[in-house]
């Protein structure tokens, strides 16, 4: 064997040249993956995420007419809108812990992610089941199911790509 450098003769045992002290053996690199994605997430998609939640939140609160009678729970509707209020919080939340794990490249990022669309998969389930049993009104759309459905997908989808990135967060 002969170095690629220099072009001595080594022993094909040797990983180092004895003339020039470059490599004789081919080093492996493990290629790098991406991680256009978990940014989108983290510097993005989970942000707007919380301002629309935000916004739905205010929403409900200009909703309840912010009155006595409503807060009293004397209106069938107000557990709903109370409850919508909580779970929006508790998603905001969830939303910017996960965003900044992302960010600070955590190894609880991918776990974090998960959490995420497995707990909206979960809140939209509830507030369906609430909205239809209690208020005796159906508060589902086409939409919910089809988001239902995705957050199912994107937790198996993230759960692959962050395991598969796991040496680029280990934070």
């Amino acid at each position: 064997m002969f170095c690629n450098s220099c072009g001595t003769e080594v022993s094909e045992f040797a990983k180092v040249c004895p003339n020039c002290g470059n490599p004789t053996v081919k080093i492996e690199t493990r290629e790098v993956l991406g991680t256009k994605w978990a940014d989108f997430l983290g510097y993005f998609y989970f942000w707007i995420g919380c301002l629309f939640n935000l916004f739905g939140i205010l929403k409900l609160v200009e909703l309840s007419g912010q009155s006595s009678e409503f807060f009293s729970g004397e209106n069938k509707l107000s557990g709903y809108i109370n409850l919508g209020i909580v779970l929006g919080i508790v998603f905001i939340v969830l939303l910017a812990v996960a965003a900044v794990a992302i960010i600070n490249r955590k190894s609880n990022a991918g776990k974090l992610v998960c959490i995420v669309f497995g707990y909206e998969f979960v809140m939209t389930l509830v507030l369906l089941i609430y909205g239809s049993s209690v208020v005796g009104v159906s508060t589902g759309q086409a939409s919910d199911g089809f988001r239902m459905i995705l957050d199912i997908v994107l937790i198996f989808v993230n759960a692959s790509y962050f395991d598969n990135r796991s040496d680029v967060f280990v934070n």
